[in-house]
This record gives C-alpha cells, sequence and structure tokens, in this order.
C-alpha cells in the first residue's frame, strides 16, 4: 500500500524511515505511526485527484504532471535534511553484524506470517479493479471505489492506538488481519455494490493492524538492527506478492472467481494466526527483543 511507512513507495529508504521514527518516539508510537499513515494516503489521495483534475483541463498534462512531481520530490529532498540521527543511542554495526543476528529470530517470525498475508493479498488485491471491471462497473465508479477505500483507511486508522490501548498490540493485530482476510471471501458472493462496500471495510481494517505492528517490530529488534529488520521483513512481503499475483491472474483468466478469493482469504488468514502463535503473551513480558537476553557483544 503506498501509504505505508516502510511500505513500497518509500523504497531503500523507506526501513531506514520507520527505524529513525522508532529511534525518535519512545512513547505513543503507534499513535506517531497513525497519523503519517492517515497523512500520507490522505496526500496520496489528493495528489491522484489533482492528477485527474490536470488531465482533463490541460491538453499537454504529462509535462505539467513530471514538473510538479519533480518540485515535490526536490522539496521532500529538503526537508529530509534537516532530519538528525541519535547515534549516540544505537550501536555501530560491523561488518559481521549485516545479518542482524540479535533480533533474527523475531524477524524470522515476522516475515514468515508477512509472507502468507502478502500471498493472500498478491493473489487479489493488484487484480480486483479487473474484477470490478468484470462486474459491470464503469471505470469512474471502480475509481470512487477506491477513493472511498483510501479515506477508511486514512480515518480509521487513527484509532489504531486506541485499539492498542484497550485489547494489546497482539491481540489488535490479530483482530484487524483476521477482519481483512475473512471479509475478502465474502466479495464474490455478493452483488457489484455490496462487494465494493465489503472491500472498502476490509481495506480499512486491515491497514489499522498496520501501525500496530510497524510500532512491535520496531519493539522487538534490537535498536541497530531495525532498519535492516524492516529491510527483511519488507522484502519477505514484496516477493510473495509479486508471484502470487501471477497465480492469481490465472485463475481470474480461466473464471474461477470463488477459487481466487476463497484461497486467497485463506492464505491470508494464517498471517494472524502465525502472528498470534509467534508472539502471544511477548507484549505481557514486557515484548523485550533478542536482543535483551543476549549477552553482550565482545
Amino acid at each position: 500500500m503506498p501509504w505505508e511507512v516502510g511500505g513500497p513507495v518509500g523504497g531503500p529508504v523507506a526501513p531506514l524511515m520507520t527505524a529513525m521514527v522508532a529511534e525518535s518516539v519512545e512513547r505513543n508510537r503507534t499513535n506517531v505511526y497513525s497519523r503519517l499513515t492517515s497523512l500520507a494516503t490522505i496526500a496520496a489521495v489528493a495528489g491522484a485527484a489533482f492528477s485527474s483534475v490536470v488531465s482533463s483541463v490541460v491538453p499537454d498534462y504529462y509535462h505539467l504532471l513530471f514538473l510538479v512531481a519533480m518540485v515535490l520530490n526536490a522539496v521532500s529532498i529538503l526537508f529530509s535534511l534537516f532530519l538528525t540521527e541519535r547515534r549516540d543511542r544505537v550501536e555501530k554495526a560491523t561488518r559481521q553484524d549485516i545479518i542482524p543476528r540479535k533480533s533474527g529470530r523475531n524477524i524470522l517470525f515476522i516475515s514468515l506470517s508477512g509472507a502468507f498475508g502478502s500471498v493472500g493479498l498478491g493473489m487479489v488485491i493488484p487484480l480486483i479493479s479487473l474484477w470490478f471491471k468484470m462486474e459491470s462497473l464503469s471505470t469512474p465508479e471502480i475509481s470512487v471505489i477506491f477513493d472511498i477505500s483510501y479515506i477508511a483507511a486514512a480515518v480509521l486508522v487513527n484509532f489504531s492506538p486506541y485499539f492498542e490501548r484497550r485489547i494489546g498490540m497482539i491481540n489488535s493485530v490479530v483482530l484487524f488481519r483476521i477482519l481483512g482476510s475473512v471479509l475478502l471471501v465474502f466479495i464474490p458472493f455478493l452483488p457489484a455494490m455490496g462487494a465494493a462496500a465489503i472491500y472498502i471495510l476490509r481495506t480499512g481494517f486491515y491497514q489499522m493492524a498496520l501501525p500496530i505492528r510497524q510500532n512491535f517490530s520496531m519493539t522487538v529488534f534490537a535498536a541497530e538492527e531495525r532498519s535492516r529488520g524492516s529491510s527483511l521483513t519488507g522484502l519477505s512481503r514484496r516477493l510473495p506478492y509479486g508471484f502470487a499475483t501471477t497465480a492469481g491472474s490465472v485463475l481470474l483468466a480461466s473464471g474461477m472467481y470463488l477459487a481466487l478469493f476463497l484461497t486467497a482469504g485463506t492464505v491470508s488468514l494464517l498471517d494472524p494466526i502465525l502472528y498470534y502463535l509467534f508472539f502471544h503473551g511477548r507484549e505481557r513480558r514486557g515484548a523485550v527483543s533478542d536482543a535483551a537476553a543476549a549477552p553482550p557483544q565482545q
């Protein structure tokens, strides 16, 4: 999703951004991640709306859009020059520590559970617009569905800190990811507009788990391994997501819609199940990382 801190749009710097937030914020970290996610989502919707307006009123709109994009990127780079790192709180990584060792177990668990979620989503989400098209929805209608789903995510994600406080980090992640996975299965059984409503709800619920999950990951990764841990867990999501899209396209082209959504929902459901099995009870013990129990490095 484009609004993730540490998500696809950020590319190689996204894990660094996620780690820098964790380094700078000790309390209410989920609240910060929620606000960043919400603002990024709103900005993405605003950018899409701007492009739509420009393309409809400006004849040679490609040049203008690329120019605006270059200016915005330049401004973003300018602001990044004012960021500072508190290196006194983080050990310098040595050459042999390029592969995280202190947080390796937690990175493996988060990567494994996230990979199943990515396989399930990868089978459907990149193809959902084609499915809506097959359900006789027009391109403007599909565009509105996506816009509303982004807005729903931007609004609902602000409630993530509340649920984290009420039921805990792990329970919140499991709850919202289960809702996002189960609702996916109902889409092919409903008429087009009902399916659109379910898609909007599942997008909002699924994204509500994101800032909580980011906070928990940053909590269980050793401070000097947060950026590398985020990179590895991100890689474990993106690669399966891409391969799963190929499998999903085969099922879609074959007209096996029920099999597509049922398989996607079932596989993605393994994400919260494994997350619960791996980490249930960790936050009651302080959600300490592997590093907390590891002997000091000589």
